[in-house]
């Protein structure tokens, strides 16, 4: 196990890096990135991905099964200096905004579409264009294979064992 497993604030600080060096801009190429934007990430863990786009302004949220991680994320957030919100919650069990203003302007989904099974994939999918609003966009994210840390992918099955190099956009149209 690397440090970075142990070291959730390492892992954390390397997550907003990565997010500020490459994220941000590759998903401004798609959907500008504003003050005020509305950023949802599902599976967010520690939040890190999420603490660049607190910094630009935007209005944060992240979801995510795992209580101990919220926690970790509203505690890095604080000690950064930046404001989000942090739910623990089952993003399936989650229900959609029910009107526009509410939805999401970009939603992240990095390293967690090869965790959910094949036989949901539709499901998941379908669920989360309810969260999205007109014109938004969402960044799926995933180590290729031969990434040092994309050995995970080998669970996954379907469609989802297609969308094993690299990371790509998903538009919602009217």
């Amino acid at each position: 196990m690397q440090e970075r497993h142990l070291n959730r604030m390492q892992y954390f600080r390397e997550q907003a890096n990565t997010s500020r060096d490459f994220y941000v801009g590759y998903v401004n190429r798609f959907s500008h990135v504003n003050p005020g934007s509305r950023v949802l990430e599902i599976g967010c863990g520690e939040g890190g991905n999420l603490l660049p786009f607190a910094e630009s302004g935007c209005k944060v949220t992240g979801v995510d099964i795992d209580s101990h991680r919220i926690q970790q994320s509203q505690y890095f957030f604080e000690l950064s200096g930046a404001s989000g919100d942090f739910l623990c919650r089952d993003f399936m069990n989650f229900p959609p905004p029910e009107n526009e203003d509410d939805r999401y302007d970009i939603i992240l989904i990095h390293d967690v579409i090869e965790h959910i099974p094949p036989s949901d994939k539709f499901l998941f999918l379908s669920h989360l264009h309810g969260f999205l609003r007109c014109g938004g966009v969402v960044f799926f994210g995933f180590p290729a294979w031969q990434n040092p840390f994309g050995g995970h992918q080998q669970i996954s099955m379907g469609v989802g064992s297609k969308l094993q190099t690299g990371s790509f956009c998903w538009f919602h149209h009217s």
